[in-house]
């Protein structure tokens, strides 16, 4: 059976609002696909601990400049 994810990137506080949200609409309708966010340490550590509250997996990852 195939696997499915639902993934997300956070970069910064603001657009982790809107993650959130998507995480908890993802929770509210129980999907039976994980649920990663993917986040920068521009997130401070509350709105990390936000996030880890509402996906399956939290993961950092560096920002890598594509200019």
């Amino acid at each position: 059976m195939p696997r499915h994810a639902y993934i997300t990137l956070a970069t910064n506080d603001a657009y982790c609002i809107g993650a959130c949200v998507l995480g908890q609409t993802l929770k509210n309708v129980r999907t039976s696909a994980e649920t990663i966010a993917l986040v920068t340490n521009e997130l401070s550590p509350k709105m990390r601990q936000l996030m880890e509250s509402k996906f399956d997996i939290v993961k950092n990852v560096d920002i890598v400049d594509g200019g």
